[in-house]
């Protein structure tokens, strides 16, 4: 990266700037977990971007081909398009608005002996328990797939809300029928601490970890309901669907110390088998898992 006044230049494997829930780091997350959304975005690609935080606008726009893995030497690599805007004013007594929306448009992979397929999946908030219960398998005859995502935040204090809304169309090739296929969340994050509040990057146009001070450590929770679905009947696209209920309590140390424990609740549909159109789960489930992680930032 290159950064010169409010300019960065990125080369090489990074994320793509698209969803604020994605973008977060992991380090600065409230939840262990991004949400269920998370399987609609592209992720981390090779690629070439710039970003460019002018006041209180934000934008940031890329070209990436596909992940850094063995592919199909015999087909074309992927082509992705990827922009974010992002608006994100200071109202009234410190009060933070953050409102973006992000666009990408992207061929598929050439992987699988295949350059016409594209996969949605995900884990179900959880990386402990490592199966895609909510997988569309290969979706065949696509010619691209354009996905579109508003994102909106708002801090004052000690208090966060946050949701998102996601959308994913797989264009196919006729006469097959375009696949759609959604997702959304929205959470809240109490910092039960006084004088703490979630740090906002500008440059970056996302949220920091909590700031506690050295002699002052800081408790938080926070409640998030995500949806995904990745069923179209009308393109016999059948990956489930699932709504997820999470609780969090988050203990920060220090600046570079936190500790981590969620809970959560998981309803799934009778397609959530981890496969379309039937893999080798059990779907309309429901089921509740707890997680715990300490962290240390150096």
């Amino acid at each position: 990266g290159w950064r010169r006044d409010r300019f960065l230049w990125r080369v090489g494997h990074f994320k793509e700037p698209f969803s604020l829930d994605r973008l977060t780091s992991s380090a600065n997350h409230t939840f262990m977990e991004s949400a269920l959304t998370d399987a609609l975005t592209p992720g981390r690609h090779l690629g070439l971007g710039v970003e460019a935080d002018r006041g209180i606008w934000y934008l940031a726009a890329g070209v990436f081909g596909q992940e850094a893995r063995s592919t199909d030497e015999d087909a074309d690599e992927a082509v992705g398009l990827t922009g974010r805007l992002v608006a994100h004013p200071t109202i009234g007594e410190g009060t933070l608005v953050h409102l973006g929306l992000a666009v990408t448009r992207r061929t598929p992979d050439a992987d699988n002996g295949s350059a016409d397929q594209v996969r949605f999946r995900t884990q179900l908030e959880t990386d402990v328990e490592r199966s895609w219960v909510l997988s569309t398998g290969r979706i065949s005859h696509a010619r691209h797939h354009l996905a579109g995502g508003l994102e909106t935040a708002i801090a004052r204090g000690p208090l966060r809300l946050q949701a998102e809304y996601i959308v994913a169309r797989v264009l196919r090739r006729s006469p097959f029928e375009t696949a759609v296929l959604d997702g959304a969340y929205v959470q809240a994050a109490w910092l039960l601490s006084d004088g703490v509040t979630h740090r906002y990057v500008p440059l970056e146009a996302e949220f920091g970890m909590a700031t506690p001070s050295e002699e002052k450590p800081a408790w938080e929770i926070a409640l998030r309901q995500s949806f995904l679905d990745l069923n179209d009947f009308d393109a016999e696209v059948f990956g489930g669907s699932a709504r997820s209920t999470t609780i969090a309590l988050n203990y920060y140390a220090n600046l570079n110390v936190r500790l981590q424990l969620n809970a959560s609740h998981v309803n799934t549909d009778e397609f959530a088998t981890g496969g379309s159109p039937v893999g080798s789960l059990v779907g309309d489930d429901e089921f509740s898992f707890v997680q715990m992680r300490w962290q240390a930032l150096f």
